[in-house]
């Protein structure tokens, strides 16, 4: 797929730097362009792949699907005959559906920020005797401070699901929405035309028999506008005690036939 993508992009000859709907762990204010595709794939030192398509639709929604990562807690949760059951943390990937709807910058008025709605949910996802599945929706705001620096900020809700084998469901919404909520932020500083420092804040869940858990996620990298709509970065990604280093590629595609 991601072959056929840069094929893509060759074939329709962007001029236009990308979009960037994400940074490295938080959304922004910014959507996909009307009729154009954004493309991104990553991958850490792990090897461990991930990816997010969306099309933008008239400059006021766009749609697609990407994928999020979360943590599971396998094995036995409770207690056998009064001793504690040790469990163990295991990273999962879930496939997701997204849409969002929003405002370009400075629409309505002058310093406006631009501003998304954007809401998410993966497919269900078994392993083992175990099913899970997430949602999360957002609200972000980006500005320009400056010609060198944009702020983004916002609020995300997330909820989610874990049912295991003979154990009643853990639903996260049960919990309430003060474990739910989390603020979000990050800062891109342009060193020039093309290249900027990133650093963002994020979530990622943590879901075990019981109990689900919000954890921070600080991400930080270099990008580098290549031009006819390729993007490229490099950083690190800490959550949980776990610091990745990543390689990422976007791409902004408009096709000449639209």
């Amino acid at each position: 797929m991601r072959t056929a993508l840069l094929a893509l992009v060759i074939l329709t000859g962007v001029t236009e730097a990308a979009a960037e709907p994400e940074l490295v762990s938080s959304p922004t204010g910014y959507l996909v362009p009307a009729k154009a595709i954004y493309a991104r794939a990553t991958i850490d030192d792990a090897g461990r792949p991930s990816s997010d398509a969306r099309l933008g639709l008239g400059d006021v929604a766009e749609f697609g699907l990407d994928t999020v990562d979360a943590t599971v807690s396998t094995g036995a949760a409770g207690r056998a005959r009064g001793a504690s059951v040790a469990t163990a943390d295991e990273p999962r990937r879930y496939l997701a559906a997204q849409f969002r709807i929003g405002v370009r910058e400075d629409a309505l008025f002058r310093h406006q920020p631009a501003v998304a709605l954007g809401f998410r949910k993966t497919f269900e996802r078994d392993v083992g005797d175990t099913s899970s599945r997430l949602a999360e929706l957002h609200l972000a705001l980006s500005v320009h401070a400056g010609a060198a620096v944009t702020l983004h900020a916002g609020l995300v809700l997330w909820d989610a699901s874990l049912e295991r084998d003979g154990e009643p469901p853990t639903l996260f919404h049960d919990q309430g929405v003060r474990d739910q909520l989390r603020p979000f932020g990050a800062v891109e500083v342009r060193a020039s035309d093309r290249t900027a420092f990133l650093a963002d804040l994020g979530w990622t869940p943590h879901l075990a028999p019981g109990h689900v858990s919000l954890a921070p996620v600080i991400g930080a990298a270099l990008r580098h506008t290549l031009g006819h709509g390729v993007t490229l970065a490099g950083g690190l990604r800490a959550a949980r005690g776990d610091v990745a280093l990543f390689g990422q590629a976007s791409f902004l595609l408009r096709p000449r036939r639209w």
